[in-house]
């Protein structure tokens, strides 16, 4: 059983677009595993349900002598964060106001940090810019940390570009004694550059933490090795490259005993090969992947999201019709199954 998963904690009702588990592993990350003097990181914090968990945690971890979480946001309300939260807003709103009355008494814990992270071009998005979105008034995220950071949270690297960002800033201000990256879209196949850039860096941290869905979080290395991290352009990449290195962290993740998640890294090795223009390439692999997949799985509506999604871009049928129909009607299929099975007997 996972150490997490018997802590004690109630997060309060606050709207989230994350899974009970990651907010009860934060409360935990920040209450057992932080050392209680260095500084904490988060990338999009939305409404606080995740700010609250892990200032929470740190606030009540016996060890702590100092330490703030500082957590980064524009804070401009889009228009798929209305029936999420269930809350109306006008598109391009400031929320941050919102975000600061949820934190209540954790306020004095928390610095909020108004930034723009790179959004990047990518050909792939599960919310693609339509041209209408409305202009950000946050600065570009170029801050130097004030102390070292012992965790960092990131849910707001949505883009290539942003990952590199994020981590060319803040790799090297980790705390020297081991620091936590806990990174939300690992196993999110839209955000594929997260494992990616991860294991392209394997030699500077190590997998601690694997949660049931979309967390994974790395412990780095102690001492900190030399030199900068390697983030490429993704132009720079080769698609034999990236393919290998997403194929490595998804047996990673199987070896932890989550097939899963694995099979949204490789997911995500569609998208990648997609975005660098490798058509033939993504068709085959998601061909593949789809006949790869289980009939009756809690995956397959990501997998329809993806296949749909490439086939959009690429202007192809790539989603076998007939594994369509039995993913999409998955009762049937199991009485289909069972029919086969008395059968045989």
């Amino acid at each position: 059983m996972n150490p997490w998963s018997c802590h004690e904690w109630s997060c309060p009702p606050v709207p989230t677009m994350v899974t009970p588990e990651e907010l009860q592993y934060l409360h935990w990350l920040g209450s057992v595993e932080w050392d209680g003097e260095s500084d904490a990181v988060e990338f999009a914090p939305w409404l606080g349900a995740t700010t609250i968990a892990l200032a929470s945690g740190m606030v009540s971890n016996p060890r702590r002598k100092s330490g703030l979480l500082h957590t980064f946001d524009n804070f401009v309300w889009r228009p798929f964060m209305e029936p999420r939260s269930k809350i109306q807003r006008p598109n391009g709103s400031d929320f941050s106001d919102l975000l600061r009355a949820n934190l209540g008494s954790l306020a004095s814990s928390v610095v909020m940090h108004r930034v723009e992270l790179p959004k990047g071009e990518h050909r792939i998005s599960r919310y693609p810019l339509t041209g209408d979105e409305p202009l950000s008034s946050a600065n570009p995220f170029d801050w130097e940390p004030p102390v070292p950071i012992g965790i960092i949270f990131i849910d707001g690297a949505k883009s290539y570009d942003a990952m590199r960002l994020v981590l060319s800033r803040l790799v090297p201000h980790l705390a020297p004694g081991g620091a936590w990256l806990a990174c939300q879209d690992y196993a999110d196949p839209f955000a594929y550059w997260v494992p990616l850039l991860m294991q392209l860096n394997s030699e500077r941290w190590s997998a601690a933490h694997v949660l049931s869905a979309n967390t994974v979080t790395f412990r780095s290395v102690s001492p900190v090795p030399q030199g900068t991290p390697r983030l490429p352009a993704i132009e720079d990449l080769s698609s034999e490259e990236g393919i290998s290195l997403l194929e490595t962290a998804a047996d990673a993740l199987r070896a932890r005993g989550n097939p899963s998640s694995a099979r949204m890294v490789q997911l995500g090795i569609c998208i990648f090969l997609a975005d660098k223009g490798d058509r033939g390439r993504a068709i085959k692999y998601l061909r593949s992947l789809c006949w790869r997949f289980p009939l009756v799985s809690r995956n397959s509506r990501v997998l329809r999201e993806v296949s749909e999604a490439i086939e959009r871009c690429l202007e192809v049928r790539v989603y076998p019709r007939p594994l369509r129909l039995i993913r999409e009607c998955p009762g049937a299929t199991i009485r289909w199954s069972r029919k086969v099975r008395s059968m045989l007997r």
